[in-house]
């Protein structure tokens, strides 16, 4: 199985705990227009007739933006073999400042994830409680430029669990990410590139088991903001994956 880094309705679509300066939900994904609510259903694929085809859906992911551009709630529902495996339901906070401070599972009384800020407006720690408020686990994140350059995740006895170590381009986009686990051995890297238009075209990515594949992307049916309403990921120049947003507006 896949790392979930690699669901793309949160790779490529939404990345909604960014670790840059606080940014609207929509101008970090690049999306034009006064998005309302985007729903984004991903299937697996195959190919028939020589084009991509869409099999059984395996997740739909349900986003509501405020008129600030953030998300306020988001749905997730998980399937395997049509029949539903998980269904989560965040709600999300902001400050004054328009800062994502907290998350809640919509199951649970109070909020279990918590994020603090220092004073240029960068997230400095994801904070992870349980249903009783206790630590969980905490993730610590440094920055070159505004841009996050690691994170360090921490168990809640203060020991690390891992760290992932960021490179980006000239346009300070993402080209290389690298996890190591608590002793500091590489667990996994990947490599990205983009296409003309700074969307993701292409991820390489292999492990210290052995584990490699690349995939690549390609984007299709625009709607009249200019956003792009289906994605198609290949590997070995087949179909994989399949995923369609249906994005309303205010």
């Amino acid at each position: 199985m896949k790392p979930n880094l690699l669901l793309l309705s949160v790779i490529l679509l939404f990345f909604s705990c960014s670790k840059n300066k606080s940014k609207s939900d929509i101008s970090k994904e690049s999306l034009n227009g006064n998005v309302s609510k985007i729903t984004v259903a991903r299937y697996r694929a195959t190919e028939k007739f020589g084009e991509p085809y869409k099999e059984k859906r395996v997740s739909l992911v349900t986003s509501k933006f405020n008129k600030d551009g953030n998300i306020t709630d988001q749905d997730l529902l998980y399937t395997l073999d049509s029949s539903e495996v998980d269904h989560i339901v965040f709600a999300l906070q902001y400050n004054d400042k328009g800062q994502k401070i907290s998350s809640r599972n919509m199951k649970n009384p109070k909020p279990t994830e918590f994020y603090k800020y220092d004073s240029d407006g960068l997230v400095r720690e994801y904070i992870h409680v349980d249903d009783k408020g206790t630590l969980t686990d905490k993730t610590v994140f440094a920055y070159d430029n505004d841009l996050a350059s690691s994170e360090t995740s921490y168990d809640n006895k203060g020991g690390i669990e891992k760290k992932i170590t960021y490179k980006r381009n000239e346009k300070g986009l993402l080209t290389e990410s690298t996890e190591y686990d608590s002793s500091g051995k590489l667990n996994r890297k990947m490599l990205y590139s983009y296409n003309t238009q700074n969307l993701l075209e292409k991820l390489d990515y292999s492990s210290n088991t052995g584990y490699a594949f690349v995939s690549t992307f390609k984007y299709s049916d625009k709607d009249d903001k200019g956003n792009y309403l289906k994605i198609v990921t290949y590997e070995k120049n087949k179909p994989v994956d399949i995923v369609e947003r249906k994005i309303e507006y205010y």
